[in-house]
């Protein structure tokens, strides 16, 4: 019964296919970038070690958001839908950045 539910639910719950094509994009980024810089202080980052300078540890901040580079390019991957729960992605992505994800 429980899964007959979820499985309805499911089916007729809006659909988006943003989270592949943002994967897809990104893999295709990384295949004709290969040489991208992956900035320090985000490599090998333990709990124990969030401290590391330049690295600014999201929990650390109101609404468990900062704005830190992550890349050393300006491309966006992921574009939520406006429909279904990715509207609400949407909004939150742009209330706690001020418009758009941090790169």
């Amino acid at each position: 019964m429980v899964l007959s539910q979820a499985t309805i639910y499911l089916a007729g719950a809006p659909k988006s296919n943003s989270a592949y094509l943002a994967i897809d994009a990104a893999m295709q980024y990384c295949e004709n970038n290969p040489d991208v810089v992956i900035p320090d202080y985000l490599k090998n980052v333990r709990i124990e070690d969030k401290r590391q300078p330049g690295y600014k540890y999201p929990h650390d901040f109101p609404n468990h958001y900062v704005k830190q580079r992550y890349m050393h390019c300006d491309e966006i991957f992921y574009r939520p839908s406006n429909i279904g729960y990715e509207a609400k992605v949407n909004n939150y992505l742009k209330e706690i950045t001020g418009d758009r994800p941090s790169r």
